[in-house]
């Protein structure tokens, strides 16, 4: 029972190390991810397992002995780790979990492999662990080159009294202190007694004499064993945080007057080191400092003291980003093409920056101001080394590689500072700094350059930035602004944003940078003159509405219509923004309205004129000679009054003429029929007496014809 309790303990205890390692980031401060423990994609590598370990709402579990490992996160140097858990493990779980917390690099897969596969500790490179487990005893394991070494903690955090420790909410920390010799750890928890359930803390510590494991450091977390019979661990808060107090700090006091920080074969016979600093002799040549590591996120402080004149001739290199420990960059006095760095040149050519990715180079000018010359050239750059100055180099890592802003004291006095995007991502995360000098001109021991201290400090994410003002940030805001609408309710936040850019070039140099920002500010200027015009344009659209005419009549119809038509075109210009402004869209549906029922009335009367006059010039007889003509012109007509509607019928005044003309065409080919085809003519007004007429003149004539 004693040595079951101990295990789910320590499960416990190293699922929420290995939660705090993982919630680690660039900042020091992790995220906080709802009940760690649930998800099995924290865990890596199936080759080690998972045959029967699962996870749901309520943790992990095994239901048999089985293996699951996560290693491999890296954490910085004098981190503290805490967390807090929820435990619910039955007494029958049983097994061991292996923490390294520390190593000498990023641990290769294979001795978090081995230890967990074969539930042993492994006897490979340099690490330091805890093992929790069914040995009843909590034991350090360290490994100095290979030779392992483990020292028992009987009876601090293992044991039948701490049985109690998993079943309720705890709480655990995790201290790491680099010393002069090695590491120091301190591990406190929050334990209850089994049977009176008080709350005390337990605390044991450990020292190691390894100098192998300091610095920044892996954590690699294994289980062997079993977490079963619905028993469940849950993890629910943990972080990570550098202390304040122990941030990565290199400080050389006096750099320049030993030769002993200069380094490799750059020729440094050719300076003279002294308590004055460097002085030049009278042959070319280049000397370089040793390579310092510096943290991704950190501030370089450079304190000059020169007394050189205009006559002596040099370059400063500062390679402040750097993938590897390289001094060809000095060496061959030019930026190399090879490997991948971030490097500031000062001196005789000019003041450049030159980024190397993969072995291409860009070299970007630095500018004083965004419309101003260089910073340095052949004429005004000796004040650099004819006076005390300091130079800043603050580096953070970016989502695509690194930022650096740098900020010096100009020859008048005044601050410049000038910033530098680099989208090579190989020169992300702790780095290597070299700093060179090159001279080809003589000098004299009375003229020297001292480089009186060099400072790299860590510093957290988004604080000591030189300066305050984040240029990527404000880059992000601005293309924001310029590729969305601006309206009423972000104009005034889009203006801001334009206001703050055009500052920052006036004020800052940001060399990389000038031609993206000038086009961002032209996109924001354009957006916005965009909205103002459509402002305007509402205004005018307004104007015209408001001045529509109630109703639409014979006497105003030609100037209405344009009115109306024009006020239309203006309206549906404008940009949802500027309609919302629009308070007489109203009036401007009722003039169309009306427009369209005037124009209807017109279109009816206009029809029924056209038959009128179709009508109207119909003939007023039917000859023999007309006939044809007479008879299409008559069909025509009726097909044009029967196509129009009742309405435009009621307008038609010569609809008798039309079916009188339709009698008279009749009664003309009736008489046609009668007499065999013979030609008469029908006037429509005399028809019926003409035919009269002409039947009594034909019977007198054949009465006297018979008489005779």
């Amino acid at each position: 029972m004693k040595r079951r309790g101990t295990v789910v303990l320590s499960v416990i205890m190293a699922l929420s190390l290995l939660c705090s390692v993982f919630g680690f980031t660039l900042a020091y401060a992790a995220d906080e991810p709802e009940n760690f423990a649930t998800s099995q994609a924290n865990w890596k590598d199936t080759s080690v397992g998972y045959t029967t370990t699962s996870f749901d709402e309520n943790g992990m579990k095994m239901t048999a002995m089985d293996t699951a490992m996560a290693f491999s996160k890296k954490v910085s140097a004098n981190s503290t780790m805490k967390f807090e858990f929820v435990g619910n493990t039955p007494q029958t779980t049983w097994g061991n979990m292996y923490v390294l917390f520390k190593s000498e690099d990023t641990v290769s897969p294979d001795a978090p492999k081995k230890i967990v596969q074969d539930n042993e500790t492994s006897s490979a490179g340099n690490w330091l662990g805890f093992v929790f487990g069914a040995s009843w005893v909590t034991q350090f394991v360290e490994s100095k080159d290979g030779v392992v070494t483990k020292t028992s903690r009987d009876g601090i955090i293992s044991g039948f009294d701490t049985w109690y420790v998993y079943k309720q909410t705890t709480a655990l920390e995790i201290k790491t202190t680099d010393t002069e010799t090695g590491v120091d750890v301190e591990v406190k928890y929050l334990a209850s007694g089994w049977s009176d359930n008080t709350g005390e803390t337990k605390t044991l510590t450990y020292t190691s004499d390894n100098v192998a494991l300091k610095g920044d450091f892996s954590v690699s977390v294994g289980y062997f064993g079993e977490v079963k019979d619905g028993g469940n661990i849950t993890l629910k808060t943990f972080n990570a945080t550098l202390a304040a107090e122990q941030q990565p700090e290199v400080t050389l006091e006096n750099l320049a007057t030993s030769s002993a920080f200069w380094k490799g074969g750059v020729n440094p016979a050719c300076f003279q080191f002294g308590t004055s600093g460097v002085g030049f002799f009278d042959t070319q040549g280049a000397a370089m400092i040793s390579n310092q590591t510096i943290p991704a996120a950190s501030t370089i402080t450079i304190d000059m003291t020169g007394t050189l004149s205009q006559g002596q001739y040099g370059n400063f290199y500062f390679v402040f980003k750097n993938e590897s420990k390289s001094y060809t960059f000095v060496e061959n006095i030019k930026p190399v093409e090879q490997g991948n760095y971030l490097a500031l040149q000062i001196g005789g050519d000019g003041c450049f920056m030159y980024d190397c990715k993969d072995g291409a180079v860009t070299k970007t000018e630095i500018k004083d101001k965004a419309n101003g010359g260089p910073v340095a050239d052949n004429t005004s750059v000796w004040w650099w080394y004819k006076q005390d100055t300091k130079i800043w180099i603050t580096t953070a890592d970016t989502d695509t590689g690194v930022h650096a802003e740098i900020k010096f004291v100009g020859p008048s006095g005044q601050m410049t500072t000038f910033g530098y995007d680099s989208t090579n991502e190989k020169i992300k995360g702790d780095s290597f700094m070299s700093f060179g000098m090159f001279t080809s001109d003589a000098g004299t021991p009375d003229k020297f350059v001292n480089i009186n201290s060099l400072t790299v400090t860590g510093i957290e994410e988004g604080e000591g930035f030189i300066p305050d003002l984040d240029i990527p940030a404000l880059n992000l805001k601005a293309n924001n602004a310029a590729t969305e609408t601006v309206t009423t309710a972000n104009v005034e936040q889009v203006k801001a944003v334009l206001a703050e850019l055009k500052s920052a070039q006036a004020d800052m140099n940001y060399p990389q940078s000038r031609e993206f920002q000038s086009n961002l500010i032209a996109q924001i200027e354009a957006k916005i003159a965009a909205y103002e015009q459509g402002m305007a344009a509402a205004k005018t659209a307004e104007e015209l509405l408001k001045a529509l005419p109630a109703s639409v009549n014979a006497e105003n119809y030609a100037a209405a219509k344009s009115a109306i038509i024009a006020a239309r075109a203006t309206y549906d210009a404008l940009s949802e923004d500027a309609r919302a402004l629009i308070t007489s869209y109203a009036k401007l549906t009722a003039a169309e309205s009306a427009l369209a029922a005037y124009e209807k009335e017109l279109s009816e009367k206009e029809a029924a004129q056209a038959v009128n006059a179709q009508i109207d010039a119909l003939p007023a007889e039917i000859t023999a000679e007309n006939y044809d003509s007479a008879k299409t012109a008559i069909e025509a007509a009726r097909t044009a009054y029967d196509a129009l509607t009742d309405a435009q019928k009621q307008q038609v005044t010569s609809s008798s003429k039309l079916t009188a003309a339709e009698s008279a065409l009749k009664t003309y080919e009736d008489s046609l029929n009668s007499k065999g085809g013979c030609s008469n003519t029908v006037a429509y007004s005399a028809l019926g007496v003409s035919l009269a007429l002409v039947l009594a003149a034909g019977v007198i004539a054949f009465a006297r014809k018979k008489k005779d």
